[in-house]
């Protein structure tokens, strides 16, 4: 038994070459059926990765793309808050999507201060609240 337990404590590729080097007796069968068994549960979990991830890039592509749409909706000047945002009203959220579609990231201050340069007045204490409504 002490053979499964130095399995045990293994890692994945030491398994794997143990295994390339065929069995040599009936412990050794034991190795390759657990490597077998790793395999297949290492197979299932990319599976399963793969059906996870390929959603979220799907969504992140597409929200590149109205990213980019609204950025030329605002560079041409053709675009109005209610065509852009049209679930917000208030004209200072409406504000502050602006502002971080126009400087893309930034921290609190840089964002209450480039709203600060659009509407004239704008406190960090405000923005951060409405940013976490957002």
């Amino acid at each position: 038994m002490a053979r499964v337990d130095e399995l045990d404590r293994m890692d994945g590729m030491g398994l794997i070459a143990m295994a390339a080097r065929g069995p040599k007796n009936g412990k050794d069968d034991d190795l390759q059926r657990r490597v077998s068994e790793l395999s297949e549960r290492i197979e299932a979990l990319e599976s399963a990765l793969r059906q996870v991830t390929e959603p979220i890039a799907s969504a992140t592509r597409l929200t590149e793309r109205y990213v980019r749409f609204v950025g030329s909706l605002l560079g041409s000047g053709s675009g109005s808050g209610d065509l852009v945002f049209p679930g917000v009203k208030d004209p200072m959220d409406r504000d502050i999507l602006f502002v971080l579609l126009r400087i893309r990231a930034g921290n609190l201050s840089q964002i209450t201060r480039a709203l600060r340069d659009t509407r004239g007045k704008a406190s960090r204490g405000v923005v951060r609240d409405r940013i976490m409504k957002l």
